[in-house]
């Protein structure tokens, strides 16, 4: 992993540890930031189809937008081909994130995956061959020939909420 990679993971980290329910503070009649149980980001991340994946190319942070699935184990499984996306990802550290806004509402939620990515379209494991059957419908023209798979080292979400009666930084009324 390079260096700025490191530095921008560690950067990530330190602000969701400052982010933690207990440290949250609704102001006076204001929105609340919540922090999301793995458990909720598991069934967020499953809701959508289309999702970022960010890859460290030659030290410089690229972003990607892919189609993708989720396994029962919180894998998540992109399809590709070959390209940046295979060659700067598989068997490197990734983060992979899906959103919705409510613009009007001014609401919202982002669920963040990071891992190592690994090229998973010809591996014999069990596990490769199990990802491989999940159902990745893809946008793009081609067929899919090539499916990367983020290991989840790191599942964190996060939710921006109205406050209210009901409402607090710790439950997040979902």
């Amino acid at each position: 992993m390079s260096v700025v990679a490191e530095k921008v993971i560690i950067k990530m980290m330190m602000s969701v540890q400052a982010e933690k329910p207990s440290d949250m503070q609704a102001s006076e009649g204001g929105p609340v930031l919540v922090a999301l149980s793995r458990e909720e980001c598991l069934r967020l991340l499953r809701s959508k189809r289309v999702g970022r994946l960010a890859v460290d190319v030659d030290r410089r942070p690229q972003i990607f937008p892919v189609n993708y699935a989720v396994a029962d184990d919180g894998s998540v499984v992109v399809r590709t081909e070959a390209g940046t996306k295979l060659s700067y990802a598989s068997q490197w550290w990734v983060a992979f994130e899906v959103d919705e806004v409510d613009r009007e509402g001014r609401s919202g939620w982002s669920v963040v995956v990071r891992g190592i990515a690994f090229d998973i379209s010809r591996s014999l494991d069990h596990r490769s061959e199990s990802l491989r059957h999940l159902r990745v419908d893809s946008w793009a023209p081609g067929p899919p020939s090539r499916r990367l798979a983020i290991s989840p080292e790191v599942v964190m979400g996060r939710r921006l909420v109205s406050s209210g009666p009901g409402i607090s930084p710790h439950r997040g009324g979902t």
